[in-house]
């Protein structure tokens, strides 16, 4: 009798541990304080009907017992195993999550600035920041070195770690749309040469007048676009840093206009694609700011020499 007693105490013991547990862990994670309150009152309950058996001498009623196991039960299945909280992207991260392309061949723009010289639109998905951004005229005569150097331009000093990075480069051909211009993630890609981006923009063929076109990707996802590229001249790499993307951007066009214009006076052809060996006269330069495949702003100017 005395063995049985002491085995009966034990079994008790281990259930009135796991209940307090389960409680434990459920009010640490949903933190239900009523329905916490109600359990414990329960289990208080069920602990002193159990010492009062147990003082008497006498085995556990089985409706205790199920009582107590339901408790238990209970507790545990509504007890979800924590999870970490899903990681959220910032704004210039969304991946085209609203529909701009009006099935005219024209991305609707939500307003068109002008800003020295070169015109702006800006798009849904355009952040404050983007909104603020000014943007200096091109300057190719400052940007005769690649920006991926220091430079000083009218005593003003451009680290080469606001700028960009000199990563890849190649020529480009596709005489027909179905190629994919692949811009990476937190990267830029250049274009100079004549072109077609369906929705987005293009440049064929006009005069003597050549054209670059910069596609600068702030999102954490890679873009394919689809595109037409004749007889073009294209490289990428990496901008160090996006508060300085204004800058970066500028230095960029810049030096792919003193190229195209020849400024350094080349006797190669350096027409890129004006068909002039002298190079081009006049350049149309558009850079392009997306976030994957939603574009977010765009903008356009021309230099002459």
């Amino acid at each position: 009798m005395f063995l049985k007693m002491w085995i009966t105490r034990f079994w008790i013991f281990l259930i009135i541990l796991a209940l307090v547990a389960g409680v434990a862990v459920w009010a640490v994670f949903f933190k239900p304080s009523q329905a916490v309150a109600e359990v414990m009152e329960v289990a208080k309950v069920v602990e002193r009907v159990v010492t009062v058996e147990v003082e008497k001498k006498v085995e556990v009623p089985k409706e205790v017992t199920r009582v107590v196991e339901k408790i238990v039960k209970e507790t545990v299945v509504v007890t979800p195993v924590p999870t970490l909280p899903s990681l959220k992207e910032s704004a210039s991260s969304l991946v085209a999550a609203t529909t701009q392309v009006t099935g005219t061949g024209q991305i609707t723009a939500t307003s068109v600035v002008t800003q020295g010289a070169w015109t702006i639109s800006y798009f849904p998905g355009s952040t404050q920041e983007m909104l603020d951004w000014k943007f200096q005229d091109p300057n190719p005569k400052a940007w005769s070195i690649f920006p991926n150097v220091t430079n000083t331009v009218a005593s003003k000093v451009y680290p080469a770690a606001w700028l960009l990075e000199y990563g890849q480069d190649t020529d480009f051909t596709c005489q027909s749309v179905g190629c994919f211009f692949v811009v990476p993630a937190g990267e830029y890609r250049m274009f100079s040469g004549d072109y077609a981006f369906p929705e987005i923009d293009q440049w064929l063929a006009k005069d003597d007048t050549g054209s670059a076109i910069m596609f600068v990707n702030v999102g954490n996802q890679t873009a394919e676009w689809e595109a037409l590229l004749k007889r073009g001249f294209t490289y990428r790499g990496r901008y160090w840093w996006g508060e300085h993307l204004p800058e970066a951007v500028w230095a960029g066009m810049s030096h792919a206009a003193y190229r195209m214009l020849n400024l350094s006076g080349e006797t190669a052809n350096a027409g890129a694609n004006c068909s002039n060996r002298d190079g081009c006269p006049r350049v149309r330069l558009t850079f392009v700011i997306v976030s994957g495949h939603e574009i977010l702003m765009k903008a356009t100017a021309f230099v002459s020499r």
